[in-house]
């Protein structure tokens, strides 16, 4: 699913997609809280599916996007490590609290307490520039530019 979501952020916007991102991990969230079958734990699971798919190829762009407008494409290495220490750090504080707070109030609770955060996440990525790169928009349809991608993929492999 990257392809497509790459194609979609280039298309779009990456603002929109990283938003749209956040959406369904919204979705995600609610539906495994709500969820008292497997149906509903499996639209969920689908929704985290599209979640990560959209976040993984759209975040990483947009990072070197704007470093390559501020002429620091030299240094995307380094900044996305950052990047990625810094989400991994998160990541272990929000997990340990979330387990603290489960086992005081039962597993609900940081469920719940995860949507406005994401909310928030959402308006985060709304507000952000997107970086003034090329677009294909016009150029090819979006089918296409998915095949040209997949093709340079594997030619450059």
């Amino acid at each position: 699913m990257e392809l497509p979501s790459g194609a979609l952020s280039d298309r779009w916007s990456r603002k929109y997609v990283l938003a749209l991102n956040m959406v369904f991990f919204m979705a995600n969230t609610f539906l495994w809280v709500i969820a008292q079958d497997i149906r509903l734990f499996l639209l969920g699971s689908l929704a985290a599916s599209v979640h990560m798919a959209l976040r993984s190829g759209t975040n990483t762009s947009f990072l070197y996007d704007t470093l390559s407008q501020l002429h620091e494409s030299d240094t995307y290495i380094k900044t996305q490590g950052n990047v990625i220490f810094w989400e991994n750090i998160l990541e272990i504080i929000a997990i340990i609290a979330g387990g603290m707070l489960a086992g005081f109030f039962g597993l609900e609770l940081p469920f719940w307490l995860t949507l406005p955060f994401s909310f928030a996440a959402v308006l985060l990525a709304l507000s952000l520039t997107d970086p003034q790169i090329h677009r294909t928009t016009g150029e090819m349809g979006y089918w296409r530019h998915i095949l040209e991608t997949g093709d340079t993929l594997i030619l450059s492999t």
